[in-house]
């Protein structure tokens, strides 16, 4: 991974990072909370989205539509996330307009809803 696609707060498969350093980020491990390594960016690996780590975002929930099931948090339902097999595509429907995007990890779809929302997700992956 590299150190400009991550924020603080960002998921990797080794923790959540909670600091951002020159060539390393700090990690806190999700099983022992409170411990905390250095690790390089190269090192660090993205958590592919799949509906199993959707449904450990707080506050999400399913419905069925013409598209097929998708998922969406409240109050911000005019964002809705389908999975197309490889990735989650997002849409944000407002004022007649259709803005869509893909994502395939879940620091990426952080880094969008942080930018939409100007809140963070939450996430139990502990």
């Amino acid at each position: 991974m590299k150190k400009d696609e991550l924020r603080i707060g960002n998921n990797t498969k080794q923790g959540k990072v909670i600091e951002l350093r020159e060539n390393s980020a700090r990690i806190e491990y999700f099983t022992t909370h409170k411990r905390t390594s250095l690790i390089f960016y190269s090192s660090l690996e993205p958590i592919e989205l799949t509906p199993d780590i959707m449904k450990k975002i707080k506050g999400i929930k399913q419905k069925e539509g013409s598209l097929g099931l998708y998922y969406y948090i409240e109050p911000f339902s005019v964002l809705r996330f389908f999975f197309d097999g490889t990735q989650l595509v997002i849409i944000k429907k407002e004022n007649g307009n259709i803005w869509i995007a893909n994502k395939k990890y879940l620091h990426e779809f952080q880094n969008l809803y942080f930018a939409l929302t100007n809140e963070e997700l939450e996430i139990d992956l502990g």
